[in-house]
């Protein structure tokens, strides 16, 4: 019949729950500063590394009208099955709707779960940089990343934030430039995630 179509038995499959690994890469990404998780996404948008299967699986699982987007409701059931405290729920959750659309789209999903496997694939960093990096010079400015990021609705908070963010890759050097070495330093440090009660060092 129609109905044993593998469309309709994808929604009475149970999708399996988040592995300890990916939920971990969640908590990163919600820790992280708000310009390293813009890169994050922009590299998303760009990226070319394959989708986990059990990443699609649990999202397309939940994504029931099929948008590309999962309901705030829905993603806190995907990160409460995967036993996670509300306190890091909640801060994944504000963490991933960056567009504050109030919803999670499979890009900003994306992003988060693959943060640590991408920040050290230099391919990946070095695509993100030339997006700020017009000139090709090998330096980028505070101007560069706000033509990029200070856009539409949020232009105001980025220029204000912007500032700050930025002195966070390294010191400015000559011309309030930044190098692309300093850059993809700033992208690979290491992170530390709280899981739990214990503290768990991600690379």
């Amino acid at each position: 019949t129609c109905l044993d179509h593998p469309w309709f038995r994808k929604f009475e499959a149970t999708p399996p729950p988040l592995s300890v690994g990916v939920t971990q890469c969640l908590d990163a990404f919600a820790q992280q500063p708000e310009m390293k998780k813009a890169v994050f996404l922009l590299i998303a948008h760009m990226c070319t590394v394959p989708a986990l299967e059990e990443l699609r699986a649990i999202f397309t699982h939940f994504d029931i009208e099929n948008r590309g987007a999962l309901s705030m409701h829905s993603f806190r059931d995907v990160l409460q099955r995967a036993g996670m405290r509300n306190l890091s729920v909640e801060r994944i959750v504000h963490a991933l709707d960056q567009d504050e659309s109030g919803t999670v789209e499979w890009t900003e999903f994306l992003a988060a779960a693959l943060c640590v496997s991408v920040c050290n694939k230099s391919r990946l960093v070095d695509a993100a940089f030339a997006t700020f990096d017009k000139d090709g010079d090998g330096k980028v400015s505070l101007k560069d990343f706000a033509d990029v990021f200070a856009r539409g609705e949020v232009e105001r908070v980025w220029r204000e934030h912007l500032p700050r963010e930025v002195e966070a890759i390294a010191d400015v050097g000559p011309g309030g430039t930044y190098t692309k070495e300093q850059f993809f330093k700033y992208m690979s440090q290491r992170m530390t995630v709280t899981t739990g009660d214990k503290l768990a060092a991600v690379k």
